[in-house]
């Protein structure tokens, strides 16, 4: 509190430090304007002669002092001169002529009060002049004519007189109300100045302040004190603002990262439980199915996620193709491609090992594990694959001898088509007369069997390759003819199976017999449904 009076007492002491300091700018600007009139009037020296001069520049001075005090006074005490402008009239009045007001408005006062009672004598006169109406009223009103004029002109001048009191009143009225009004102002402002003077005399009490000749200096250098705490203070707030405004930012950043934490946490631990879940079910489901000792094995253990992953992935790629005739496997595979349930690669493996051991035949592979199972097959296909060569290579034919064959069994497949072509020309419906059957020989199958059967020489690299089968040497010897067409994802074996196969060499169309129209494909749209369903 006391830093605050102190504070305020300086504020209060700048204060009135500007206001004379700017009193003493209006003054320094009033001296240069001075000085500027002098260097105007060196000119004119000759009139400094005059006597009367220095009488008008003291008078000058002296409204200039007065033009200064009353630009003080009209400084200091503007807002009290701008409430007191309303009642300049009243405050014009002399204040030791209330006495004579009152005592006039208290002349009016019984002044109206006998105008009011003669008012109130006429207008009962009135009221009862009926009363008067005598049988001598005419000799009456004639002798008393000068009567009656009398009465009416003091009447007339009692009225006159009765409104000059009226105005009378109520100017003085008005006066008493603005001297009222004049009179609590000055009482109120006289009690704020007086409070005012107490307080301020209360705080230099209380402050210990001393009104002597030191006291300005004092004050000066405990303003300055003070203005340098101030400053300290401010800075200090900036820094500790500054300080703040970093630990906000940083309280922020902790936070987020606290949350990113809890929800990285919370998101692990969900996949730690879901992974022992899964780990608990796998266990189960390998003893279960008995496929324990194929997961522990020692060189896994020692491998990565991302290589255990990976060996996975190529397992089951390699499977894919194996397992796409089988609808259940294939399923079950689909299945394991989730990667939010990798058990279900064990539930896939399973199925593999279980679907494998099913299909172990006992009587080749005395074992019951499917893997032990698998390497003895291969090896003992590979042993029936090299008899099976053996023996093609024995029992090989000549390219040519296959042309014949396949050429002799499409010559009977043909006569026999024609005997069937002459039980139809006894069929008909609707416009057709007749139907028959149109058997012709594949353009680029005939081309194959001319090369087996004449130009067989110029391709015995295929057909004497130890490592190409018959069926595949007839496939490798058609893509060389035929180029152009695709073969799709068909295997040599299967291209060459088909090869030998007559069926495949033959095109049969259905036609029929319409009169006029000659025959027409079975397929043509000269047909009607009728038809079309007949044939």
């Amino acid at each position: 509190r006391q830093l605050n009076s102190r504070r305020v007492e300086l504020e209060r002491a700048l204060s009135n430090h500007e206001n004379d300091n700017q009193q003493q700018r209006i003054q320094f600007e009033q001296a240069k304007e001075g000085v500027t009139a002098l260097n105007r009037i060196l000119p004119r020296l000759n009139l400094l002669a005059d006597d009367s001069l220095a009488d008008r520049v003291d008078e000058i001075r002296e409204r200039l002092d007065e033009a200064q005090e009353a630009a003080r006074f009209v400084q200091q005490f503007g807002n009290q001169l701008a409430k007191l402008e309303p009642i300049v009239s009243v405050l014009q009045s002399d204040p030791e002529q209330f006495e004579q007001l009152k005592e006039d408005y208290a002349y009016s006062q019984q002044m109206q009060r006998d105008a009011r009672q003669q008012a109130f004598a006429l207008t009962e006169v009135v009221q009862r002049r009926a009363h008067f109406s005598y049988s001598d009223s005419a000799e009456m009103l004639s002798g008393n004519s000068d009567l009656n004029e009398k009465l009416r002109e003091r009447l007339e001048q009692a009225e006159a007189e009765r409104t000059r009191a009226r105005e009378a009143l109520r100017g003085h009225a008005a006066q008493l109300s603005q001297y009222n009004q004049v009179l609590a102002s000055l009482k109120s402002s006289y009690d704020t100045k007086k409070e005012l003077l107490n307080d301020l005399q209360r705080e230099l009490q209380d402050i210990g302040v001393r009104a002597d000749s030191g006291a300005e200096e004092r004050a000066r250098i405990r303003r300055d004190e003070l203005h340098a705490q101030l400053s300290n203070n401010r800075s200090r707030r900036n820094q500790l603002e500054k300080a703040l405004t970093f630990c906000e930012a940083e309280m922020d950043n902790l936070t987020r990262k606290l949350r990113k934490l809890e929800r990285d946490y919370f998101e692990m631990r969900e996949q730690v439980v879901t992974a022992k879940a899964g780990w608990c079910a796998v266990m189960r489901m390998v003893k279960d199915n008995g496929v324990e000792r194929r997961l522990h094995r020692r060189e896994l253990a020692y491998l990565s996620a991302d290589d255990l992953r990976s060996m996975s992935d190529k397992a089951l790629g390699a499977l894919r193709l194996a397992v796409a005739d089988n609808e259940h496997l294939r399923d079950v595979l689909r299945m394991s491609e989730d990667p939010k349930r990798p058990e279900r690669k064990i539930q896939f493996f399973v199925a593999v090992y279980q679907h494998l051991r099913e299909r172990i035949r006992q009587d080749i592979i005395r074992t019951d594990d499917p893997v032990e199972a698998i390497e003895q097959m291969e090896i003992e296909l590979s042993r029936l694959t090299e008899e099976l060569t053996s023996r093609e290579q024995k029992l090989a034919i000549s390219s040519r001898s296959v042309a014949n064959i396949i050429r002799k069994t499409i010559q009977r497949e043909q006569n026999r088509i024609r005997m069937l072509n002459q039980g139809l020309q006894n069929v008909s419906f609707g416009q057709v007369n007749s139907v028959r059957l149109n058997v012709n020989v594949r353009e680029t199958h005939a081309m194959l069997l001319d090369v087996l059967s004449e130009q067989h020489e110029q391709h015995q690299d295929l057909f004497n390759s130890n490592r190409l089968t018959f069926s595949e040497a007839l496939a490798k010897l058609y893509q060389r003819l035929n180029p152009q067409i695709d073969m799709g994802q068909r295997t040599p074996q299967t291209i060459g199976e088909e090869l030998l196969d007559y069926r495949n060499y033959l095109e049969m169309e259905v036609e029929v017999n319409r009169g006029s129209d000659g025959w027409l494909r079975a397929e043509s749209g000269a047909l009607s449904t009728g038809e079309a369903i007949g044939t």
